[in-house]
């Protein structure tokens, strides 16, 4: 039980981590306005709206690498595939939320779930593999 809760709590650091890693640099490139409140929805959804593609490309790429690495640090620890799938569902819930509450494009949206659902699948394609016999 104990592994399972390290697995879980690993796993989902790793995966903040290359979120921030990942949106961090995507930032340096696309700087946010030196003006801009997070703590006001409006102002940064004013921001998402005119924001260039480009920086959601970075979001998409963070979000998928969060999946394999979070997922398979816990997949590892825990010596189960299936933590991939937990902790891509964790990561799936707060992409919703941050899709729900922010106004982001449809398109982005949609690849959002398609790149989500494709990191589990391989993550977990490479976990199995992983603890495969050989």
């Amino acid at each position: 039980m104990t592994r399972q809760i390290l697995a879980v709590l690993f796993g989902a650091a790793a995966a903040l981590a290359v979120v921030v890693v990942i949106e961090a640099v995507g930032h340096s490139i696309y700087p946010l306005p030196a003006d801009m409140s997070f703590t006001d929805l409006a102002q940064v959804g004013d921001y998402i709206r005119h924001a260039p593609t480009a920086i959601f490309l970075f979001v998409l790429v963070a979000w998928f690498l969060a999946v394999i690495v979070g997922g398979m640090i816990a997949a590892i620890i825990a010596r189960k595939a299936l933590f991939v799938l937990i902790i891509g569902g964790l990561i799936f819930l707060a992409c919703a939320a941050n899709l729900y509450v922010l106004p982001h494009p449809a398109w982005f949206r949609t690849s959002s779930v398609i790149v989500l659902i494709a990191a589990m699948f391989i993550a977990k394609r490479l976990a199995r593999a992983l603890f495969r016999p050989m």
